[in-house]
């Protein structure tokens, strides 16, 4: 606590919060990169791309396509399998989740072992 004013939990949740705000401010500032660089690049672009097709064409492409590409990268990223290791790295790091995977782990061993007790009590013939 650092004079009684910001605590862990609020350090935390500004943290989260920047977190978030920041990501959807990087996605409309690189449509903003993408558009001032089709803009720079103008003079070379025009002498590639075929009269007929008007730059302002290649501009309002140019983000779905951005947009397109990020999809699809995120796509075989998922796939691939390297998303989901990147997430379970997280945890192994983690004291925190790593001991509450030992404590599912426990509660599911216990579970199994109640489950088992019913069903001997369950399957044993009644006694005469």
């Amino acid at each position: 606590m650092l004079f009684g004013l910001i605590t862990r939990r609020r350090l935390t949740t500004l943290k989260m919060r920047y977190a978030r705000g920041s990501s959807w401010i990087g996605i409309i500032l690189t449509l903003g990169i993408i558009t001032a660089n089709l803009k720079l690049f103008e003079p070379f672009i025009v002498s590639v791309i075929p009269a007929w097709l008007p730059m302002q064409a290649i501009i309002l492409a140019s983000a779905p396509s951005y947009f397109i590409a990020c999809y699809l990268i995120g796509w075989i990223d998922e796939r691939k399998g390297i998303w989901k290791s990147e997430n379970t790295y997280g945890w192994e790091v983690s004291p925190e989740s790593m001991e509450l995977i030992t404590t599912v782990r426990m509660m599911r061993e216990y579970i199994e072992e109640q489950r088992a007790r019913e069903n001997t009590v369950l399957n044993k013939p009644a006694a005469k």
